[in-house]
């Protein structure tokens, strides 16, 4: 009997490690994208702000023209 619940329990436990690996992974992918998204996001607001300048300095040259 000791055995038999010892077995259960050890195949627990070996059912619960590969659920934890599996967990552990998605997680690590899950923070890879996360980082990936953040970047990409940086990156597109550092575009948008130049380009924003560039408008600006465009407006203003344009206004001057027009003067």
């Amino acid at each position: 009997m000791y055995t038999r619940g010892r077995k259960v329990l050890e195949s627990r436990s070996v059912v619960d490690d590969e659920r934890l690996d599996g967990l552990e992974a998605q997680l690590k992918e899950a923070k890879y994208i996360a980082e990936d998204a953040e970047r990409k996001y940086d990156e597109a607001a550092r575009k948008l702000a130049i380009t924003e300048v560039d408008l600006e300095r465009a407006e203003t040259r344009l206004e001057a023209a027009e003067a």
